[in-house]
């Protein structure tokens, strides 16, 4: 089931501009719920009269009814129905009258729900109201009006129901304007919590809306009028029956809140229409508006093909999680949804009542709600701003940044040097040396040094002791984020999140490393960011921190950040392409190229085995053979790099036996040696923009970053695959941070002059490999590369011919080719051999894949183990984070331990 074609939205908005002739706002008292009868074509509603007597009605849909003032008059009210004597009249509409009513033998008040009188005698509308009988019968929960009696009395057609002595959601939005956050997500939750029970019951409510839920004074929020509900059977539907016709072709509903299945075939809707539609009632709560407003025309067009609305633009105090929550719940194909309430109950359960933010920010204090100026004050930090830190973490190289969600952004500076970039390398001790002091010792003493840690991801020890051990690559890692935090970091209090960037082409193993690195060194609330992102993030938020355009064509124009930008980076971690956009405020990936082990270490190691080579034809000995003297010409190599942006030629010197070698090396020569590299990022430039469908000749910006970009060559190279107005940037590395703060500072509640962050896509196809009755093995793609992040999708597997069923997950391992690599196995015991799976596939956005598996007794989401196993165990961790703290406090902060 999915959305409709483009020509099934041309036959439906046809109908509805011969039958609506009038369209009208949603603020101007339209049909709240509505029934198409094709074969008529008439609108039945939950108002009667014309469309000038609606205009004038300003109804609460309150059970699906307008609310009747004490002082109405009350003429026509029955004094009695069966055992329950009449009060009064408390609603009124198209589709029913509720009464408030009192059981004369239990004194039990009681909401009285009866057909209107000149639907008595319609047997179509007798039979739709036993059908909210008959659902309603079938479910008992706190979440959910309960139903005491039905019959027939004296020819009048009524429901007994739980008085609910509150209001509907819609009401108090009306009386109190938007939400807060933590009242939104209470009302939410206690709402799911309902709807669970009923979709249980195979029962799927069909309108839900903030008029069909109310809240009790008590604080209960329950879910009013099942009257369009439908219950499935287990028995085959005969068509020809009357309470499997009788909705036929009708368009069942409430257009405001609808989801797209339900406007293409209601009789087919299943629960994720209603995790819809709560989805927009979420929005409701929280703007004060449906998500797609305008007559009914243009609502249908919104819910079927207009991109969703961002919470971000209206809630500045809603986070980047609650965000996804709510873009989640309102995915237009149904397969991208959550696939029960239960994983959004358990999403919501990030959230406590008493607190509406993650826990990384589980201190900053509410915001006003929508239309109020927001609070950035925290709590915690005694009316500080709160602050957040960006790590650009590379091969060799470090900077870090501080971002605060009022638009500050600053580079962070270490105690001991005042130098921007921070280098990566441990030495052993004692004590033990970090930094510039360890690099150093490399020369003369290259077994006592570490660096290039990255390299080492994958090994359970590395064959260096540091402290006396023997520590594997996450726990190295977790030394030097440590090492700059504590450096770095001047404020009296901790930082609330950390972000941490990665190359966008980084696979799962590496980036689940990066966590659990950050997990030792005692961070607990991460992000990781793809550092092509950050970088065009910094250049959005300040566009002073790139150098002038190196092309002149368009220094006398702004750049147009509509059209699409390119981020070319080579970095000792990687060697990517990445092609982005900003949609509204939003940065977007639109196509990505890279390989995460490719980068500025391959193109030094090439000018170490030039200057080896000539080495060996000039003095006839090899300067790899031995550790000093090739610890000693990597040093000078890596130090002749950023001297060949300037010269021609550069003399290599390096240390053999006490005595100084000294080559020539000149930067035609390296370059030559280099083309297969250049010839790969081409190659690369032009698969990225292939993917997302972009014209080169369209691209407004070109950003390039590290410093083989920079080499003149290079560069030309790289500008002649675009226009001649494309614009030429260099960035720093020292603005990676700063982009990575801003990108999580974004998600920040309360966000001022800091943009949205920005939208990943994956870049690594996920699958499964499967084996046929034949025994034919290939590869099922479930996540394609190019998915926007975070992503999520269903599927039921087929079983096999044993107990337990073997899942064996794949990554795609290249940019340019369809090979894989395998992730691990999942052996999953089922109780019969042939029993299906039904698994929930997502990526988060870390880029972590996650699997879910339905438990078919609880009906819920069982979270399945990562895949690839991580290097180091829960329990590993947890004394690699101890014995760090033990020799490497921390410093001590006011509100930290």
């Amino acid at each position: 089931m999915g959305v409709a074609s483009d020509a099934d939205s041309i036959v439906l908005e046809d109908l509805i501009d011969d039958v609506i002739v009038d369209p009208l706002p949603y603020d101007a008292g339209q049909p709240d719920s509505v029934v198409y009868e094709p074969h008529t074509g008439e609108w039945s509603s939950d108002f009667q009269g014309s469309s000038e007597e609606i205009r004038e009605t300003q109804a609460d849909d309150s059970l699906g009814f307008h609310l009747i003032d004490a002082g109405e008059p009350s003429a026509g009210i029955p004094q009695r129905i069966g055992e329950y004597v009449i009060e009064r009249m408390i609603g009124s509409g198209g589709m029913g009258r509720v009464y408030l009513a009192k059981h004369q033998t239990m004194q039990r008040v009681v909401a009285i729900k009866t057909l209107p009188p000149q639907q008595m005698a319609q047997a179509s509308a007798v039979d739709r109201f036993y059908e909210e009988v008959r659902a309603a019968a079938r479910l008992l929960h706190p979440n959910i009006v309960t139903a005491f009696d039905a019959g027939n009395s004296n020819g009048i057609h009524f429901l007994a129901m739980e008085y609910v002595d509150g209001d509907t959601l819609t009401n108090l939005v009306a009386k109190h304007g938007p939400m807060s956050i933590p009242d939104a997500i209470a009302a939410i939750r206690g709402a799911a919590r309902g709807l669970a029970h009923a979709h249980a019951a195979s029962i799927v409510h069909r309108d839900v809306k903030p008029g069909n839920l109310m809240r009790s004074i008590d604080g209960t929020v329950k879910v009013v009028d099942l009257g369009l509900a439908s219950i499935a059977s287990h028995a085959p539907i005969n068509p020809s029956s009357s309470a499997a016709s009788k909705d036929s072709g009708k368009l069942i509903g409430t257009i405001a809140f609808m989801s797209p299945e339900q406007l293409e075939n209601p009789n087919l809707v299943d629960a994720r229409s209603d995790i819809y539609s709560l989805g927009a009632t979420l929005y409701f709560l929280l703007t004060g508006r449906p998500p797609y407003e305008g007559g009914f025309l243009e609502q249908i067009r919104g819910h079927r093909h207009e991109p969703l609305p961002e919470l971000f633009a209206s809630r500045p105090d809603v986070d980047l999680r609650l965000e996804h929550v709510f873009r989640r719940m309102m995915a237009k194909r149904p397969q991208e949804r959550y696939a029960s309430l239960l994983e959004v109950l358990a999403d919501l359960e990030f959230y406590k009542t008493t607190d509406i933010h993650p826990a990384w920010v589980n201190r900053i204090s509410t915001s006003n709600v929508a239309g109020d100026a927001p609070t950035h004050r925290g709590e915690s930090t005694g009316g500080e701003l709160t602050k957040v830190m960006g790590i650009d973490l590379g091969m060799f190289y470090a900077t870090c940044a501080m971002a605060d969600p009022a638009g500050n952004v600053e580079v962070l500076v270490p105690n001991e040097d005042g130098r921007t970039q921070q280098r990566l390398a441990i030495a052993d001790g004692p004590p033990i040396i970090f930094g510039e002091a360890a690099a150093a010792r490399r020369e003369n003493y290259p077994g006592s040094v570490l660096h290039c840690i990255p390299l080492y991801i994958g090994q359970s020890k590395v064959d260096h002791l540091i402290n006396g051990r023997k520590c594997p690559a996450e726990v190295l890692l977790a030394m030097q984020i440590r090492q700059l935090m504590e450096s770095c970091w001047k404020e009296r209090s901790s930082p609330h999140a950390v972000a941490i960037t990665v190359p966008s082409s980084y696979d799962q193993f590496h980036r689940q490393a990066v966590l659990q690195a950050a997990n030792i060194a005692g961070i607990r609330s991460v992000r990781l960011i793809d550092r092509s992102l950050a970088v065009m993030q910094s250049w959005r938020h300040d566009q002073s921190i790139l150098n002038p355009p190196l092309n002149a064509v368009r220094s006398h124009t702004a750049a147009n950040p509509e059209q699409p930008q390119v981020i070319v980076s080579i970095t000792g971690q990687a060697t990517e392409v990445v092609v982005t956009r900003y949609r509204g405020s939003r940065l977007q990936q639109l196509g990505a190229a890279g390989q995460w082990h490719y980068g500025t270490l391959q193109w030094q190691q090439m000018l170490v085995d030039l200057v080896a080579a000539t080495c060996v034809n000039q003095f006839q000995f090899d300067p790899r053979h031995h550790l000093l003297t090739a610890s000693s010409l990597q040093v000078a190599c890596e130090r002749a790099l950023p001297k060949f942006l300037l010269l021609e030629s550069v003399n290599i010197s390096f240390q053999r036996g006490g005595r100084t070698v000294a080559l020539p090396v000149s930067r035609t020569a390296w370059l030559e040696a280099c083309e297969p590299f250049v010839l790969e990022l081409l190659q690369m430039i032009d698969f990225a923009l292939e993917s997302a469908n972009i014209n080169p000749k369209r691209v407004s910006q070109v950003l390039l970053l590290g410093i083989i970009t920079r080499i003149g060559a290079n560069r030309s190279r790289i500008a002649k695959r675009f226009g001649e107005t494309t614009e030429i940037a260099l960035v720093e590395r020292m603005d990676v941070a700063k982009g990575a703060a801003i990108c999580l500072a974004g998600e920040l509640p309360g966000r001022g002059n800091i943009p949205s962050p920005p939208q990943a896509a994956t870049t690594h196809d996920f699958g499964l490999l499967v084996v046929d009755s034949k025994n034919r093995r290939r590869i099922r793609p479930i996540i394609p590369r190019g998915t926007a992040i975070p992503a999520r999708t269903n599927r039921r597997i087929a079983a096999g011919n044993s107990s337990p069923q073997i899942l064996s997950v794949v990554e795609s391992s290249t940019w340019n080719e369809t090979s894989w690599r395998s992730l691990g196995n999942h052996q999953i015991s089922t109780a019969e051999p042939t029993e299906a799976l039904e698994l929930t596939f997502e990526v988060d956005v870390d880029g972590i894949q996650i699997i879910r598996r339905r438990d078919p007794h609880s009906g819920g989401f069982i979270r399945l183990p990562a895949l690839p196993q991580p290097t180091l165990t829960e329990e590993e961790v947890l004394q690699w984070s101890q014995w760090i703290q033990e020799w490497m406090p921390a410093k001590k902060r006011s509100g930290t331990s």
